[in-house]
Order: structure tokens, then C-alpha cells, then sequence
């Protein structure tokens, strides 16, 4: 979790992604955001995600997005 929200500062360091538990990711990041985040993430977690992962749904928490990582990580095996 701590790797996910140094993730997540990097892109926007002035939320607290821990604190917030509804992000409304729309309003936090554009898309431009959203492409970085996802490329950090797959970077460090050695993740691929598909078109049908990025979804408001998985990007409202850090927790979700932590399920997400771990989904993904289930998936592969």
C-alpha cells in the first residue's frame, strides 16, 4: 500500500489519497493524469492492465485501487 500512495503523490501530490476515501477520480485527475498513474502502476507492480480495468469503479480509493492491483495480479496467475 505505502508504494501505491507514493504512486499516487507523484501524480498528485496535494491530495491526501489516504485520508479521502471517495476520490471522485474525475474531478482529481484528467486524462493525462490517469495515463500516468496507470503506467506507474503497471511499471511497479509489474502489472498489465485492460481497457475494461480502467473504470471510475477501480479508481474511487486507494483501497479500490489496491483490490484492482491484486485482481490483476490473481488474474495472471
Amino acid at each position: 500500500m505505502k508504494d501505491l500512495i507514493q504512486i499516487l503523490k507523484k501524480v498528485k501530490p496535494n491530495i491526501d489519497f489516504v485520508k479521502d476515501k471517495n476520490l471522485s477520480i474525475s474531478d482529481i485527475f484528467d486524462s493525462f493524469d490517469m495515463i500516468f498513474l496507470v503506467s506507474l502502476i503497471e511499471e511497479k507492480f509489474k502489472i498489465k492492465t485492460k481497457p475494461k480495468d480502467i473504470v471510475p469503479e477501480n479508481f474511487n480509493s486507494i483501497e479500490t485501487i489496491y483490490e484492482m492491483i491484486n485482481k490483476i495480479k490473481k488474474e495472471r496467475k
